[in-house]
């Protein structure tokens, strides 16, 4: 039997792991990583998991809520207290204790989007859906063609699976994606090519002639067309590229509710093929995609497309409102085909520094672009009447501190 000494030694150490514990759970005293023995990450992790940075998102996220956020393209409308009360009513307490039955929204989206209920994949927003593609289709060593810019986990997730992710520069005169240059990166090892409809950042999309083309083309060459559709619903609801899926088979649709629909908390995403693509999606879902909260909320937001119908009309009064603005001012203005418009904040510099001053009085915009061409230039949400105001008159602000006394 262990002697008394070595049951003192026993409590000791129980007793100093317990503090451990204590410590790490309060935040106080060394995490556990610290005091652990580390073991060789590279030699678990995947490769291009293991080498890749990524800022901790959450930091940023909780600092936004005291600030005018122009910088996400987030729905800053919102409902009314009787739209939202007319919501809450809808949920039930089983919704948060049985598992999701997500058959009624399948059918609900399938006819939304006009495609059979074979056709359609929902995810964890439009991100996880370009996962789901990536976790299918894309292996180390394989090849995908984007243009720049582009949605920033196109690039993260092409790191994480090892794969190469080629940039072709949007065309200086229109900043519309340069179809011709993308097609002629397509190589062997190509898996994927990427559009976005409209583009995230700059709003302006391919025609659809060009669109036409480049699916065909892709589909001789048995390569993947994604059609990023993120912003589709900010003007419309049907889209030009439904026809491809049958004409073609190659074409993948990437939707999101997140946008103009006012879902970036709920986490709604949605893929739009043909049932052999579908079925291959589907394989890799999590055991229930969505959960019964989000398929409620996605599924009153259908009933009542007035909602949406009253944000379009708010984005567009906001545009007008910008462009007369601006046009007074002197400031470059570039409309768009979603909810988001581009000014001329600092001709031919980074915006950085406008950005940082806008910060200052409370106001997010995008991020500074890294195109030359598109420097000077940011994207701005377009909200209600007060917050286009509230930028207008920041943006006044900056003139006067940039003329000389």
């Amino acid at each position: 039997m262990p002697g008394p000494n070595t049951y003192q030694g026993m409590q000791v150490a129980c007793a100093a792991r317990q503090a451990q514990i204590r410590g790490v759970r309060s935040g106080s005293g060394r995490s556990l990583s610290e005091s652990t023995h580390m073991i060789d990450l590279s030699h678990i992790v995947k490769k291009g998991v293991y080498g890749a940075e990524r800022r901790n998102f959450r930091d940023k996220l909780a600092q936004r809520e005291h600030y005018l956020r122009l910088d996400l393209n987030e729905n800053l409308v919102g409902l009314s207290r009787e739209q939202l009360e007319s919501l809450l009513s809808t949920i039930r307490p089983e919704t948060l204790s049985a598992y999701p039955d997500l058959s009624r929204i399948y059918r609900r989206m399938a006819a939304h989007v006009g495609v059979g209920e074979d056709q359609i994949v929902l995810t964890n927003g439009s991100d996880m859906g370009i996962k789901t593609l990536f976790d299918v289709c894309i292996g180390k060593g394989d090849h995908i063609v984007v243009h720049q810019p582009f949605f920033l986990m196109y690039a993260h997730y092409a790191e994480f699976f090892e794969a190469t992710l080629d940039r072709v520069p949007v065309r200086e005169e229109d900043w519309r994606p340069d179809a011709q240059a993308m097609l002629a990166r397509v190589n062997s090892r190509t898996k994927m090519v990427v559009v976005e409809s409209p583009n995230g950042n700059l709003g302006t999309s391919l025609t659809p002639q060009e669109t036409e083309h480049m699916a065909a083309e892709l589909a001789r060459r048995n390569v993947l067309l994604v059609i990023d559709e993120a912003y589709l619903s900010c003007e419309r609801d049907h889209s030009d590229h439904l026809p491809l899926l049958e004409r073609h088979g190659n074409v993948v649709l990437v939707r999101t509710l997140s946008k103009a629909n006012g879902l970036a908390g709920a986490r709604l995403g949605v893929l739009v093929s043909t049932p052999a693509i579908a079925r291959e999606l589907y394989k890799v879902r999590s055991l229930y995609e969505i959960s019964a909260l989000t398929a409620i909320v996605a599924e009153w937001h259908l009933d009542h497309p007035e909602v949406l119908e009253d944000y379009r009309n708010t984005v567009r009064a906001g545009k007008r409102y910008l462009a007369e603005q601006c046009a007074r001012l002197g400031i470059g203005f570039k409309d768009t085909q979603a909810n988001f418009v581009l000014l001329e904040l600092d001709p031919g510099q980074e915006t950085e520094l406008c950005a940082s001053r806008l910060k200052e009085q409370g106001i997010l915009i995008g991020m500074p672009f890294a195109l030359a061409q598109l420097f000077g230039w940011a994207r701005i949400t377009v909200g209600d009447p007060t917050h286009c105001a509230r930028l207008i008159g920041a943006v006044e602000a900056l003139q006067r501190d940039r003329t000389p006394a």
